[in-house]
Parts: structure tokens; sequence; C-alpha cells
């Protein structure tokens, strides 16, 4: 009965840690696009700031 009872466990276990790693992989794969394009945008976004505030400081000068 032991045996048959960690067999099962160990059944049980493996089949949420494959699922756990599998959903894991698919998550880190989204999250790591997601970093991405959020550096991207905040490189396009930080890109425009610069712009704007440098136009800013030179009118301010002006």
């Amino acid at each position: 009965m032991i045996i048959i009872k960690t067999k099962l466990r160990f059944k049980i276990i493996y089949k949420r840690v494959s699922g756990f790693y599998i959903f894991g992989a698919v998550h880190i794969v989204l999250f790591l696009k997601r970093l991405i394009v959020a550096r991207f945008l905040i490189q396009k976004d930080s890109g425009a700031v610069k712009a704007t505030n440098k136009k800013g400081i030179r009118f301010t000068d002006s």
C-alpha cells in the first residue's frame, strides 16, 4: 500500500511539476517578449521626451 501511494504521489508531483515547468517556460517567454517590447517603447518614449525637453529648454533659453 505504501509503495503504491508513493508511486501515485510521485506521478501527481511529476505531472504538477512538468505542467508547472511548461507553464513557466511559456510565461517566461511572454514576459521576455513584454520586457523587450517595453524597453523598445520606453526607449522611443524617452527619445521623444528628451527631444521635447531639449526643444523646451532651447525655447526657454532663447
